[in-house]
C-alpha cells in the first residue's frame, strides 16, 4: 500500500478504499503471523472476520464477569 491509502483513505481522490481481509482480521486482534486457510475466497474471509468476536473485547467482558462473580461469592460467604 502506498502512504496515501495506508489508513483506508485515498487522499489524492478523497475516497475510502475497502479494507483487505488481512486488515479486517487485524481489527479482530489477529496478528500478521496468522495464516489463512488455503483456497478460501476473499468473500469468505470477509464473512469470517465480520462474524468474529474481537478477542480483546471478550477478554474484557469475561474479566468483568469473573470479577463480579468472585465478589458475589465472597459476599455470600460473609
Amino acid at each position: 500500500a502506498n502512504n496515501s491509502s495506508i489508513y483506508g483513505l485515498d487522499r489524492a481522490n478523497y475516497i475510502f478504499r475497502k479494507l483487505t481481509p488481512r486488515e479486517c482480521f487485524r481489527l479482530q486482534g489477529f496478528d500478521d503471523s496468522f495464516i489463512f486457510p488455503p483456497k478460501i475466497s476473499s468473500t469468505q474471509l470477509y464473512k469470517q472476520a465480520g462474524n468474529g468476536m474481537s478477542r480483546n473485547i471478550l477478554d474484557m467482558i469475561f474479566t468483568q464477569i469473573f470479577t463480579c462473580y468472585a465478589k458475589h461469592i465472597e459476599n455470600k460467604e460473609n
